[in-house]
């Protein structure tokens, strides 16, 4: 009998122990061990702390996460998101986008800075190459946890890749503005590089070869990495999609943001001002920041720490990480704001179309910047390739004819995540958008694990910027190869980014009204 209750107690312990470390899903990092789960038959991982707690040290530089020693963390479950400056001209284009109610209803709190990895089932290969993904929200807000940036589906698909997406402090939490303040933001970026460099060889992927991208200001972040850090070793490839540093003049907030919140709160009049905005309750300090209109996001910092005024002069002198750059933007960025500018009470001029002051938003911000950060870098004998993305779909856009392929459009392209939108109830995904959904995301895919090789292997050209007899703009999804690439003349296309004065009027009032909010 005695032996018989062993045996039963044995196999009981058996069952409700946790899953054996031969599956992958329990993984040792610097901190700690931690648990994950598994989804779609790979190995998910949610909220990992990279840093610790910035509640402890607001304003300041991340700082190392603190060591759990034997205790497991529960990787089950989405970390806490950064708190969020959602104005409603951000909510109206989240909105527009289809992910504002998730982003209302995500937890938040200042112990936000924790990623999430999907890495492939042990008993696939191994040592993958590493995408790290950077959100982007204008600098003021977003979070890892979103649908559309759900990794799996690369998992899923494909062999030797695991990626990795982050949280990183936003609006005044990332980006205070005060005097002599950095862009603390931009420095949790760099430590979260530097943790998944140290950490990820053990989920199964390989250190030597990580490629950072990101959208809009994550993809300005990426490109601040890349400037900033001219002699890193880390970052192999930079894929930077709607977004170069060039974005944050036009987005960057009044001088005097910092100024009008500390009289807000009350802390103007006390000794040691710095000390009394650390300790306004976040919540409070959110709350503040949207009842008085005030805005933050990235600035030129102290002592040019972090993002640099002078981005053309160090691209022109090879002064940024010259490794492999895969950057580009969509056909019609603006129609997602001059959307939103309508929604919130803006009224165009009368001789002001819709695609008129959307075609002037997208050349200002996105296609001539793209268009100058490609030729500089071409020009420092950087490997450079450049797209326009031009899908347009329905389960994207919600049937809205006058959303083309619209700024953040590309995103659930290339994580093949569009059946998560909203919309997906009432347009199901066309044969064409699938197509071109797993060929855009094997490009980047290709790009990650190979370089410039992966993507000629596809058939895209390497950037040119005196391209009349070998056009080299990588169209993707335009009428002439709707599931694939086909090709544009730069001197066509950039004819006009030298005279943008007439565009610059029309997209300033528009930018004033979103207080500078670009996704």
């Amino acid at each position: 009998m005695y032996s018989l209750l062993l045996q039963l107690a044995y196999g009981l312990s058996s069952f409700f122990a946790p899953p054996s470390a031969d599956d992958g899903l329990l993984v040792q990092t610097a901190q700690g061990p931690v648990r994950g789960i598994s989804v779609n038959g790979n190995r998910q991982f949610l909220g990992i702390p990279y840093a610790a707690d910035t509640a402890t040290y607001r304003f300041e530089p991340p700082q190392q996460a603190y060591p759990r020693g034997s205790q497991v963390f529960d990787a089950s479950n989405w970390g806490d998101s950064c708190p969020a400056e959602i104005s409603p001209s951000a909510a109206a284009a989240l909105n527009i986008s289809g992910i504002l109610d998730q982003q209302l209803k995500v937890p938040t709190s200042e112990n936000c800075l924790n990623l999430n990895i999907w890495a492939p089932a042990t008993n696939r290969p191994q040592k993958t190459a590493v995408m790290i993904w950077v959100y982007g929200g204008s600098g003021k807000f977003g979070t890892s946890n979103t649908l559309p940036y759900n990794g799996s589906f690369f998992t899923r698909d494909y062999d030797d890749i695991t990626i990795v997406s982050i949280n990183y402090r936003t609006n005044v939490f990332g980006f205070p503005n005060a005097p002599g303040s950095w862009n603390v933001g931009l420095l949790d970026v760099e430590f979260a590089v530097k943790w998944v460099y140290a950490n990820i060889a053990n989920f199964g992927g390989d250190p030597n070869r990580i490629t950072l991208f990101g959208e809009s200001f994550g993809s300005l972040a990426v490109d601040a990495y890349a400037i900033r850090n001219p002699q890193d070793t880390i970052v192999k490839r930079v894929i930077l999609e709607s977004g170069v540093v060039g974005l944050d003049f036009f987005i960057a907030p009044d001088p005097t943001v910092w100024t009008n919140l500390t009289k807000a709160t009350g802390c103007t009049s006390r000794p040691d001002v710095m000390k009394c905005m650390r300790s306004v309750p976040w919540k409070d300090l959110q709350a503040t920041i949207l009842s008085s209109n005030v805005t933050f996001t990235a600035i030129t910092d102290g002592q040019c720490y972090t993002l640099f005024g002078d981005w053309q002069r160090r691209l022109t002198q090879g002064g940024f990480l010259r490794v492999p750059t895969l950057l580009g933007n969509n056909a019609n960025e603006g129609d997602i704001f001059v959307a939103a500018y309508e929604a919130t009470g803006g009224k165009l001029p009368k001789d002001v179309s819709f695609n008129v002051a959307s075609a002037a938003i997208t050349d200002v911000l996105f296609h001539c910047l793209a268009f100058q950060s490609a030729s500089l870098r071409v020009g420092a004998n950087s490997p450079t390739y450049r797209y326009i993305y031009e899908g347009v779909f329905d389960d994207i856009n919600n049937g809205n004819k006058s959303l083309r392929a619209f700024h953040t459009s590309e995103i659930p392209i290339v994580f093949q995540t569009y059946t998560l939108s909203p919309f997906s109830k009432n347009y199901k995904p066309t044969d064409v958008e699938i197509k071109l959904s797993k060929y855009i995301q094997n490009a980047w895919v290709l790009f990650a694990r190979e370089g410039p090789q992966g993507l000629e292997s596809l058939k895209w050209r390497p950037f040119v910027v005196n391209d009349i007899a070998h056009p080299s703009i990588n169209v993707l999804g335009g009428a002439n190869n709707p599931t694939g690439v086909d090709y544009e003349r730069t001197a066509t296309h950039d004819a006009g980014c030298s005279k943008l004065e007439k565009e610059i009027d029309i997209i300033w009032p528009i930018i004033h009204h979103l207080n500078g909010n670009v996704l």
